[in-house]
């Protein structure tokens, strides 16, 4: 449901309001078309014959943090309907439609708000996991390739739950929350939100839930996130990640995934799987429609709920760097 709910925007609210208004003038007890002839005075009288529901238009207008500040005009609108002009049919009966439509309006306001904090829930739930499988793997004493180059990466995309076919549901895959760093500032950005579509054969026998880390270390990865979609092993080169306390070997490829089930590592390969963005997730994560490019290059948009796990990979990548 609220995918639906979402999608009413604070500009159908607008255009709600304004119909309102405008289906006001419109009702058999409003200065009905005799009015035209009648004395200038008299015209100015019947002008005013009208329920005004600007109070209705001006919430539309100020935009979702504005609304929120203003549920109560809802209430107190109604109180300000005034009714002038001999040429009412009803004074019960235009109140009653006004309110009518101040409540059409309230209840749209009500579902938008609603429909994006629950869709906000979801995102942020899964950043918070993110951060989570992201402070075990810098923890893992078996992941020191990964802590010591996590300083060179251009991204990170950290997918806390990647599932096998017909564990949860019907495809193997899940999502996962992208930061870049920009190579100006240093910062890292994000996140931007990806769907996983992996194959099946990917995880090793027994295997049904990993979660995974993976660097992006090339310029040509990066991009080929910024686009719609990727596929690793096609468009872009992937290696599993060296392991072990030991590990000290040089991988040259776009991708480096590292990844962790049941406590086997290398328990999910992300060769032939596609990443692609997950624009709804991001839109309700942001509140409009954006691009990656927008959030991870741009920096045009921003989430203070993911500064956490944003600042958890800055801290990591500039130890780790100092470190070399």
């Amino acid at each position: 449901m609220h995918s639906l709910v979402i999608r009413l925007s604070v500009a159908n609210l607008s255009r709600l309001a304004i119909f309102c208004s405008r289906s006001q003038s419109s009702y058999p007890g409003f200065a009905p078309p005799r009015c035209a002839s009648r004395s200038p005075t008299h015209r100015m009288r019947c002008s005013y014959s009208r329920i005004s529901v600007a109070p209705i238009v001006a919430m539309s207008q100020l935009g979702d943090a504005g609304l929120r500040k203003t549920g109560v005009a809802v209430a107190s609108a109604r109180d300000r309907i005034y009714l002038k002009g001999e040429h009412m049919f009803s004074k019960a009966i235009a109140a009653g439609a006004a309110r009518k439509c101040i409540g059409l309006v309230a209840f749209a306001s009500f579902a938008v708000f609603n429909g994006q904090a629950f869709a906000q829930t979801e995102q942020q739930d899964l950043v918070n996991a993110a951060e989570t499988t992201f402070s075990n793997f810098m923890r893992d004493p078996d992941m020191t390739w990964l802590q010591r180059h996590i300083g060179t990466a251009r991204a990170v995309l950290i997918a806390p739950q990647v599932v096998k076919a017909g564990f949860i549901f019907g495809g193997s895959g899940g999502r996962g929350v992208l930061f870049a760093r920009n190579e100006q500032t240093g910062r890292w950005e994000g996140p931007a939100f990806y769907n996983l579509a992996t194959a099946s054969v990917g995880f090793q026998a027994g295997i049904a839930v990993a979660e995974s880390v993976t660097l992006v270390m090339t310029e040509k990865g990066l991009n080929s996130l910024l686009a719609h979609s990727v596929k690793l092993g096609g468009d872009a080169s992937v290696a599993a990640g060296p392991v072990g306390a030991g590990a000290n070997s040089d991988v040259t490829t776009d991708f480096i995934a590292f990844s962790r089930a049941k406590g086997l590592y290398g328990g999910l390969n992300l060769e032939g799987a596609v990443i692609g963005v997950a624009n709804n997730w991001n839109e309700g994560y942001y509140g409009r429609g954006v691009l990656p490019p927008d959030i991870l290059l741009r920096a045009s948009v921003h989430n203070m709920q993911a500064d956490r796990l944003a600042a958890a990979i800055s801290r990591a990548s500039s130890q780790r760097t100092s470190l070399r």
